[in-house]
Formats: structure tokens, C-alpha cells, sequence
């Protein structure tokens, strides 16, 4: 008996954190080989990027209305990453897109990695979605 209990709640924790994380996350968080990329929607809607090597920042930067746009050349000691990111609104959908254009990395190898695609989609306050009449 005591065996389903703790199934029972353990599903229910699991059905609670996967509600959550679609319910539109504001921060996430992605490792590309020894590059930790990091980002937060902030209440202007911003977002805030943060490219770390072993909690050592090598570049911050924020994307918005105004600089929806950003180009990137990240080195360390026998690391080096280059890329294009942005954030896309749409409104009509009430949606924002943290966008990685392309990202071309390597870590401490002599073979090149890249990544392009979407690495979140954020929910945008209701005030700024057109009403339907």
C-alpha cells in the first residue's frame, strides 16, 4: 500500500512540473559540448543571454524590441564558438521566439559542431494579443 502512494504522488509531481514547464517558461537553459547558454524573459520583455565555460561568463548580452538581433564570438583557452541570435514577437499569436540563426562551436577538439533552430518560445501578456470582435 505504502508502494502506491509514492506512485501516486510521484505522478502527480510529474504531471505538476510538465503543466508548468508548458505553461510558457520565462528562463531555460542549454549545454552545446562545454558551452552552457542560458536565458530569461524579463517583465519588459527582454531577454536576458548569458554564454558560460565553467561558470566563467564569456559574453552577456540582451535582446529586445529595439536589438532584436545579435552577433557573437566567444574564445577561451582552447575553445571557440561564433553565432547569430534573435528574438522574434508575434503578437497576433501572442508569442515570442528566442532564435539561434547559427552557432558553430568547437571544444577543445579539432571538429567543428553547429546548431540552428528555436530555443524557446515565450508567452507574451495578454494586453499586447489583438482582441477578436
Amino acid at each position: 500500500m505504502p508502494y502506491i502512494k509514492i506512485i501516486l504522488c510521484a505522478l502527480l509531481m510529474t504531471g505538476v512540473f510538465a503543466f508548468t514547464a508548458t505553461a510558457g517558461e520565462t528562463s531555460g537553459h542549454k549545454i552545446f559540448g562545454c558551452f552552457d547558454l542560458e536565458w530569461e524573459m524579463t517583465q519588459g520583455q527582454q531577454v536576458n543571454v548569458r554564454f558560460t565555460i565553467n561558470d566563467e561568463i564569456l559574453t552577456q548580452f540582451t535582446l529586445g524590441r529595439n536589438e532584436p538581433f545579435h552577433q557573437f564570438y566567444l574564445s577561451s583557452e582552447t575553445n571557440t564558438a561564433e553565432g547569430r541570435m534573435r528574438i522574434r514577437y508575434k503578437p497576433a499569436k501572442g508569442k515570442a521566439y528566442l532564435k539561434m540563426d547559427s552557432f558553430n562551436y568547437r571544444c577543445s577538439a579539432p571538429m567543428d559542431r553547429s546548431f540552428s533552430g528555436i530555443l524557446a518560445e515565450f508567452d507574451l501578456p495578454a494586453e499586447n494579443v489583438p482582441k477578436n470582435k
